[in-house]
């Protein structure tokens, strides 16, 4: 499985593991093991759900990182999420408020971003016709896939909202439930 801060640890290791100020909580951190952590002086700001830290010395903090040459990773870039039962903040909003306090354009390396999609395919060892991506979110989960070629399935649970059948961006196929999955497997080629 590929979390955003999983792919956000291979992505800094890809850099060559530079000097990081890591704004993550809970077991998410310990993917990040063997990259140097610097929260003074640090090549990278990396803001993933950092959920009681987003106050406003932590964000002042950054900012002034940010301001003295720091670059800036965001995990993720949904501004909003309800996966914990309400609808709350996530990590892009935090994101994009450095982004625009900063000047500086985030590198977003979560869904919908390629590189999320890029490294699930290296450890599959698949050719992009033999994935299928199972997602609740079509604008993230569906579109990211399909910018690399790769079929979709979006499933009508979790994140999923009906009025994201209405954009310009489709599955290829819409299940009500994941139990459905397995009438598409058999088909597919």
């Amino acid at each position: 499985m590929v979390t955003a801060s999983s792919a956000t640890a291979e992505y800094l290791r890809d850099l060559g593991s530079p000097r990081c100020w890591v704004m993550l909580e809970r077991e998410g951190l310990d993917e990040f093991a063997g990259i140097p952590r610097d929260d003074q002086n640090p090549e990278y700001v990396v803001v993933g759900d950092n959920r009681s830290r987003f106050d406003f010395a932590h964000l002042n903090h950054a900012l002034r990182l940010l301001a003295h040459g720091a670059n800036l990773i965001g995990m993720q870039a949904e501004l909003v999420d309800s996966s914990l039962g309400e609808l709350e903040l996530n990590v892009g909003s935090w994101v994009r408020m450095l982004e625009q306090a900063s000047g500086q354009t985030a590198i977003y390396i979560g869904k919908p971003a390629a590189f999320a999609f890029e490294l699930s395919l290296r450890g599959l060892k698949c050719e992009q016709g033999q994935v299928l991506m199972v997602g609740d979110r079509v604008a993230t989960d569906i579109a990211g896939a399909q910018r690399l070629g790769l079929r979709t399935a979006l499933v009508c649970t979790g994140e999923f909202r009906v009025e994201d059948l209405s954009g310009i961006i489709q599955p290829d196929y819409v299940l009500e439930s994941v139990s459905k999955l397995m009438d598409i497997i058999h088909g597919f080629a």
